[in-house]
């Protein structure tokens, strides 16, 4: 698709703009370090560069972007120190909600954190490993929690981003996530904060291990050189069909 994108009349503009560019940059469209050109973005949203900026500028408050006087914004590069800081809160997060959801899950909730950890996409697009940690915190109803947990959830999926998602743990992953549903399912509180805790870790180790290297990879792979006044190919390839 070639032709500018109009906006649907149920979506502000700047909402739209904010929803591609989000989706962008969390599936890995935009690397890091991969410059956000307002003219381009501008151009292709038939639109001023002012509704630009005001998105560009959410982006930065959210934490996905940065920008400076001499760059402008580019994707966010997560640090390796990032990485391990925002890992670790992660653990200890999700371990109580796994602790809190043994307490007090539902027959029902069982079979939804059962339906996420076999892989199954949620209705808002998510991949099935975040909808089963989204799950994981509404089941354990703490409000606080889950406010806590939505802070840092940006970091977390950047460095996802970055790194690339990993096939060759997936049976890994979905034996980890089991034991999780099972401590759940049994009301069993320590058994589902261990599990949980222990699934994050191997995460964690596996993604920092291999981090550094194939975030650059990565970058380089996904940010091809454009010529200007090229279609934005990220916001294309983020275009409903």
């Amino acid at each position: 698709m070639n032709e500018p994108m109009p906006a649907p009349a149920a979506q502000s503009l700047a909402d739209q703009m904010y929803a591609y560019l989000e989706a962008a940059i969390l599936r890995g469209r935009m690397a890091p370090g991969q410059r956000l050109v307002e003219g381009e973005i501008a151009a292709w949203f038939q639109t001023s560069r002012s509704p630009v900026r005001e998105t560009l500028r959410r982006l930065e408050r959210d934490g996905l972007v940065t920008i400076s006087p001499r760059r402008g914004a580019i994707v966010r590069q997560v640090t390796e120190r990032e990485v391990l800081e925002a890992l670790r809160v992660r653990e200890v997060l999700e371990g109580l909600a796994a602790r809190e959801a043994a307490a007090l899950a539902t027959p029902q909730d069982v079979a939804r954190l059962r339906a996420a950890a076999g892989g199954r996409r949620g209705g808002r697009g998510n991949t099935p490993a975040e909808d089963f940690h989204a799950v994981l915190v509404d089941v354990a109803r703490n409000g606080t929690l889950e406010r806590m947990m939505l802070e840092s959830n940006n970091v977390v999926k950047l460095i996802g981003a970055a790194a690339g998602r990993a096939p060759a743990r997936a049976a890994q992953v979905a034996a980890e996530r089991e034991a999780v549903v099972r401590a759940i399912a049994a009301g069993d509180a320590d058994g589902a904060e261990q599990a949980a805790r222990r699934h994050l870790r191997a995460g964690r180790d596996h993604l920092v291990s291999g981090w550094p290297a194939e975030a650059e990879r990565t970058t380089a792979a996904r940010a091809p050189r454009r010529r200007r006044g090229d279609v934005p190919a990220a916001l294309e390839a983020s275009s409903p069909s």
